[in-house]
């Protein structure tokens, strides 16, 4: 039986963190997106070691909104941007059956009449035009495929 694929972003600490000890603990090969590629390379090594994980890293910061709508740049500080990372990918890692957006952050706990809209643009570019961003990029594999799975933290 072939083992499924799971692709998981801010798996570098926190839930993301322990979704892929869950998900390595039962056999599933995994794809880890995280900022901290020191962190990513910690996790790697204990779900190798504990579980004998399939693990393949992919360092990339979800809110950069041209990474993820495709548009061409250099890479960003924190790796490749997310299409090409994707698309880059090994063939035996492309065909991702489920996706965890978990990706997530929380800044500028000030009341909202005094928040700072800079703080608030942050948030939700990666809490929520992220998560849109990363389902656009992985669903179209999953529907030409006629499988998959959509986890969205929130």
């Amino acid at each position: 039986m072939e083992k499924k694929i799971v692709l998981i972003t801010g798996a570098s600490s926190g839930i993301g963190e322990g979704c892929a000890r869950k998900f390595a603990m039962n056999g599933y090969r995994l794809i880890l997106n995280g900022r901290n590629v020191e962190k990513l390379n910690a996790v790697k090594k204990e779900l190798l070691e504990k579980y004998g994980a399939d693990v393949y890293l992919l360092p990339f910061d979800v809110r950069d909104r041209q990474a993820a709508a495709g548009q061409q740049r250099a890479p960003g500080r924190y790796g490749q941007p997310a299409r090409a990372a994707l698309e880059l990918l090994p063939e035996e890692w492309k065909a991702v059956d489920i996706l965890v957006n978990n990706a997530g952050l929380v800044i500028g706990v000030d009341k909202e009449h005094e928040g700072n809209l800079d703080e608030w643009d942050i948030v939700i570019d990666t809490n929520v035009k992220a998560l849109l961003a990363m389902t656009r990029l992985v669903v179209p594999g999953m529907v030409e495929r006629g499988r998959g799975h959509v986890i969205n933290m929130g």
